[in-house]
């Protein structure tokens, strides 16, 4: 896959619903961008907004709770997503909430190489953070430099 070919990202939420705002980025992106975007959402997911953004829904896990069940859990959403990854080499997944670095943290573990993630908020976890950012080096991307700055 070369720099200019377009690339298929499964923005990766793990959302019950399309409320919230990184949707609503994702929504402009796919909009804007001429890169397709299709959103990783939980089993089950509710879209309410028009027009409909294409969806891969994923095993069912807690988007933004971060504990030991949460990680094995994401393990089995990586398996899917791997699936998905071998459909075509133009494909990338970014992981945007806590479960999504699960997920990418299995990813790459198992040797994925188009994995992305991007952290978005200020988490109380700093720790998770501070692994995230050493763990993934390059491929995580921060909302703010400040954000950066802040876990290190």
């Amino acid at each position: 896959m070369s720099a200019s070919d377009p690339v298929t990202v499964l923005h990766y939420v793990g959302a019950d619903d399309d409320r919230g705002g990184i949707i609503s980025v994702i929504r402009g992106l796919s909009a804007a961008g001429p890169n397709p975007a299709t959103l990783g959402v939980n089993e089950g997911f509710i879209q309410r907004r028009t027009p409909p953004l294409a969806t891969l829904e994923l095993p069912r896990i807690a988007g933004e709770k971060i504990s030991l069940p949460t990680l094995w859990r994401a393990r089995v959403v990586a398996q899917s997503v791997t699936d998905w990854l071998a459909g075509e080499e133009s494909r990338v997944f970014h992981g945007h909430s806590r479960a999504g670095l699960l997920v990418a943290y299995w990813l790459r573990r198992s040797g994925e190489r188009h994995v992305v993630v991007s952290v978005h908020c200020y988490g109380r976890q700093r720790w998770f953070y501070r692994w995230a950012a050493r763990y993934f080096g390059e491929q995580i991307y921060w909302l703010t430099p400040e954000m950066k700055r802040s876990y290190g």
